[in-house]
Parts: C-alpha cells; structure tokens; sequence
C-alpha cells in the first residue's frame, strides 16, 4: 500500500517562530508485507484401511441406537458420534455392517463444528436410519474409526462398543385384507337394454379424414420439435454465459465504470474531494478487475500491469493509466487539490477507459 507521511522541510529554522509556522511536506512512501511461508508435511506412510483422511486430536467416538428394543418393520436410528479437535467437517462417515434383515436409507449428518484461534473443534454426527425386517436379537459389530494424531505422530484407531438390539414381533404382521362383498343383480335380457349382435352384410362409408397423421399433423409436429430444440440450446447458451463470471464482468465492465464515473462527477460538481477521489479509483480498479478477470484480493500495480500486457495494452495507455490511479490514491491525503487539478485527473481517467475498451475485448 502507498501511504503519504508529513515530514519538516529540509531547511534548518531560523528561530522557534519559523519551526513553528513551517508547513510539512507531503511524501508518498510505498510499504510491503513480508511473504507468509506455510510448512505442509506429509503424512506418514502405513495407514490402517479404516483412515479416511482425519487429521487432529483428541477424537472420540461413540456409538449407540435411540432405542435399545424395537418390533420388526419399524424404524430407528443408530447414532454415531466423533467429536474433537481437526478438520472434521472432512471426516467420512464410517462403515457399519448391519445384518441382512435390517433395511438402511440415507444418512443424515449433523455438523456442530466451531471455527476459533486455536483451530477447528466441535463434533459431527452421523444418524443412521435403518427398519429391521424380522424379529430377533441382534449384534452390530462396533464401528471403526482412525485418525492421525498430531501431537503424538501417529495414527490411532477409535473402536466403538458392540452393538445389541433385540426385535420383537410385528403384531400386524400376516394380517389380511378384508374387502367387503359386492351385492350382484342378474342383468335380465330386456328389448331396451342389451341388443343382438347384428347379423348380415354391413355397409361402412367414410365420414371424413382425421388429422391425427395427417400431412398438417407432422407438420406441426415438426414445427414443435424445431422450436424445443431451438429454444433448448439457446437456454444452455443463456444459462453457460450467465455462469461464465468472467464473461458477465467483461461484458458490464464499461456500464459499471461509466455509472461510477458520473456519480465521481456528481461528487466533483459539489466539490466533495474524498468521496470524488474514491470514487474515481473505485471506477478504474473496478474496470480494470472486471475486464481482465483479475481477483480483487491481493490486486497491486504489478498485477494490473501484469494484465493489461497480457491483453495487449501498450507501453504508453499502461503508464497512463497507472499514473491516474496515482493521482488519485496521493490526492486522498494531499491538502489543497484544487478544482482545475480534479478536472483534469477526471478527463484523464475517461480519456483511458474509452482507449482501454477499444483494446481489451
């Protein structure tokens, strides 16, 4: 970041008086973070099978059904729960091998995890819904877990206890269905009701062509299907064009400076210097990000510079429009801009968005 720092003229004061009334000069001074270095070691060769890529401390697992008896066809839930200090929401959820009888459906899962200086902890729970088919008494085997504990550099293994549910019989299970008899009446051969069939020679004439499969059918068929096939890939070409972000951003990218532009006018007009100046870098940075793609986090002068030669801007409309954005960054802090110096920072910034948006496409 560029900062502007008040420093005392370099000619020595004649008296008190003179260090007092001096007025301190404006200096522009460019400071720079130093670059963070992050360590990332490997993990360790030799896992057990039942790692799934839990890294942390103090985990613990627990496993056990909401109801320790249920009848056969009815539903309930196993509950297994891990709970610690690491990347939890990446844990999987691990394998339980159920009897043959026992039906299963989706797990649901339950993240009550917490973010804070010292890391991620909290715990996640996975609920298993499951239906026992027949009745009996039944062991689940306990539920495997492993993870890579970083204060002892070492994988460990969490088992759970072994499971017990007992199944009661279904009380409604073989009932039948009773459906109620239907009270018939004999159908009595009546001259007014059920006719013979008609016996002799039959005489048929045609009564007028139907459209279904007509020549004006298929063509309207034909008709149809072209439209639904028209409008089907122009709806996919609508909806990868509104996805692209890039591509909607290039697109708006002289829209949304020109309506930054005019309210940094709007502020020129009254007289506003902060908010004009502001405004002003606002419309220039946000152009340039949106026109070439660049990120908005961790954007500097060597990036835009970057940019605008990877898209063909010359020497010249580069320097220009770094130096602009100069400008505006030391007219921020420097006392005494006046209005003919704000026009001109103004007409130069337009000057170099229209150049720009004959260029970058």
């Amino acid at each position: 970041m560029t900062c502007a720092l008040q420093v005392q003229g370099s000619n020595q004061p004649r008296s008190f008086f003179d260090s007092f009334f001096d007025t301190p000069q404006i200096v522009r001074k460019r400071v720079v973070s130093p670059t963070p270095t992050v360590q990332v070691n490997a993990l360790p060769g030799g896992a057990p099978a039942s790692f799934k890529g839990a890294v942390g401390a103090n985990f613990r697992l627990d496993a056990q059904f909401n109801r320790d008896s249920v009848q056969a066809n009815d539903a309930l839930n196993l509950l297994i729960k891990i709970s610690g200090e690491g990347n939890l929401k990446f844990i999987e959820m691990p394998q339980v091998n159920f009897p043959p009888h026992f039906e299963t459906y989706d797990v649901k899962i339950n993240d009550n995890t917490k973010a804070s200086m010292a890391g991620i902890s909290g715990n996640k729970t996975f609920e298993y819904p499951v239906i026992p088919r027949n009745e009996g008494s039944f062991n689940i085997p306990g539920v495997e877990f492993t993870y890579f504990d970083i204060p002892k550099k070492q994988y460990i293994t969490l088992h759970s206890k072994n499971l017990h549910l007992g199944v009661s019989k279904d009380p409604n299970a073989g009932a039948a269905t009773t459906v109620a008899g239907i009270n018939r009446q004999s159908v009595k051969s009546l001259d007014s009701d059920i006719h013979y069939i008609k016996t002799g020679a039959l005489a048929l004439k045609e009564k007028g062509r139907l459209f279904f499969q007509s020549t004006a059918y298929w063509a309207l068929v034909s008709a149809f299907l072209a439209l639904f096939i028209a409008g089907y890939y122009g709806l996919k070409r609508h909806i990868k064009k509104s996805q692209d972000v890039v591509f909607t951003r290039n697109r708006k990218a002289n829209k949304v400076a020109k309506r930054r532009l005019k309210t940094a006018g709007q502020y020129l007009k009254e007289g506003n210097i902060n908010h004009y100046y502001e405004e002003l870098s606002r419309a220039m940075w946000g152009y340039l990000t949106d026109k070439t793609g660049l990120d908005v986090a961790g954007l500097s002068r060597d990036k835009a510079r970057d940019a605008m030669q990877h898209k063909n801007v010359n020497e010249e409309d580069t320097a220009t429009f770094l130096q602009v954005l100069d400008e505006c960054e030391f007219a921020r802090y420097a006392p005494g801009t006046g209005r003919v110096e704000m026009q001109k920072v103004y007409d130069e910034a337009m000057a170099i968005i229209g150049k720009l948006e004959q260029v970058i496409k």
